[in-house]
């Protein structure tokens, strides 16, 4: 019986060692893993999020002084900027979702885990719902976080680090994003319920389909 760990373990219950439980019951899939947040977890991420913030205000910093402290202009292009890095991330999240479905496996060499936390979620997708925020993203602090951040930042200028902190900030948070579509509208906040409406956010119909 194949598992997480072997190639062909994808959308394929049949074969692949899971089983779908019947009702809303949590599964996990990935060995060690667990749906309680650890404060290793909580310091990752949000060191992970802390270092991006601080990244993204010391670009706009040296944005502003090539453009001679023009502050509407600077505001412009970080507004610009950051529109389509998002869009560029929701997309992203998009190829990243269907590939990690689709290929690789649990021995894969650093997206293992990530890998095998997807593939897994097809076996009992509600089970994303029962996650602490930090629990649920911070397997992707690891290839959008500090180090590829940091990396970014001493190769390249402060037009191009702003745009790639926010679309490594949206890659974290696209699993949230996620789990919020797995919810029911009474399950999560009113402005999560704008967001979706307002296709800021993946929708609940839409990633049903």
């Amino acid at each position: 019986r194949k598992s997480y760990l072997d190639d062909g373990f994808v959308f394929g219950l049949e074969g692949s060692g899971l089983d779908r439980p019947k009702g809303k019951v949590a599964q996990i899939v990935v060995e060690g893993d667990s749906l309680e947040t650890q404060p290793w977890q909580v310091a990752v991420v949000w060191a992970t999020l802390g270092f991006h913030t601080i990244l993204f205000g010391e670009s706009f910093w040296e944005m502003l002084n090539v453009n001679d402290g023009n502050l509407v202009q600077t505001a412009l292009q970080a507004t610009l900027l950051t529109a389509s890095s998002w869009l560029l991330a929701d997309f992203g999240s998009g190829v990243l979702h269907w590939s990690v479905d689709n290929y690789g496996n649990g021995r894969t060499p650093i997206m293992g885990g990530i890998i095998a936390a997807f593939q897994g979620h097809h076996s009992a997708p509600w089970t994303i719902t029962e996650r602490g925020f930090e629990n649920n993203v911070y397997k992707l602090c690891v290839p959008f976080g500090i180090a590829p951040m940091a990396l970014i930042a001493l190769l390249t200028g402060p037009f191009t680090t702003l745009f790639m902190t926010v679309f490594c900030m949206m890659e974290i948070l696209s699993q949230e994003f996620h789990k919020w579509s797995h919810m029911t509208k009474s399950e999560t906040p009113g402005w999560v319920n704008s967001l979706q409406s307002a296709g800021l956010t993946i929708a609940r119909k839409p990633h049903a389909q």
